[in-house]
């Protein structure tokens, strides 16, 4: 008995993916395309078992995932999850998100000197303020870490709070982040001038007269 199938690969936001690969019981059935199918056609006997399985592309998880699908000799299908009896082509569909998440980052830093602040991340310089303190950069973090940003101020002593830092808590989506510090310029404190000591008295010492 055969029955033809359709798997299609997708990501978390519905649009196809392309290097999902797939196996039949262990023998490879190819990858998908541009259109994120793969086709194939299931063989077997009535009432056998065989294992859909396949591994997402790079950089995408799950790993890997399979599926046991029966063959029904009363509707002349195959079941698997929301597979509908009687179709022509079984299909079923495979879920793909990136481990890495995009993050648009907005700095605002108000008071930052016209030439810029450089933003640091993960130790490295990725943007620069504008004349107005301006900034936009789009980064790419793992889902459900950690993003610290830093305004390096170090080549102006006299702006507060000094390289202030920033840390962000990502989740599983793309997201915005924004920055927005106040920045001051401490002007030093003239030292008061140190008042002269007083003259001590000259002491004259008596003259004798011969």
């Amino acid at each position: 008995m055969a029955r033809p199938f359709e798997l299609r690969a997708l990501t978390p936001a519905g649009d196809a993916l392309p290097g999902l690969r797939g196996w039949l019981d262990g023998v490879p059935l190819g990858e998908t395309q541009s259109d994120g199918l793969l086709r194939g056609t299931l063989r077997g006997r009535v009432h056998q078992r065989v294992v859909l399985s396949w591994a997402c592309p790079a950089a995408h998880e799950p790993s890997s995932e399979q599926r046991e699908l029966t063959i029904d000799p009363q509707a002349a299908s195959l079941h698997a999850g929301g597979a509908k009896p009687g179709a022509a082509v079984l299909k079923l569909e495979a879920r793909c998100a990136p481990l890495d998440i995009e993050a648009a980052l907005v700095v605002r830093a108000s008071g930052a000197p016209p030439e810029g602040l450089p933003i640091v991340v993960r130790d490295e310089v990725v943007a620069r303020t504008d004349a107005e303190g301006l900034a936009h950069v789009v980064l790419r973090a793992r889902r459900g870490s950690s993003l610290a940003v830093s305004l390096d101020t170090r080549e102006h002593p006299r702006l507060v709070p000094a390289s202030p830092i920033e840390t962000f808590q990502l989740g599983s989506d793309d997201t915005i982040l924004l920055l927005d510090r106040k920045l001051e310029t401490v002007t030093p404190k003239s030292k008061p001038a140190r008042a002269s000591k007083p003259k001590e008295p000259e002491i004259r010492k008596p003259v004798r007269i011969l």
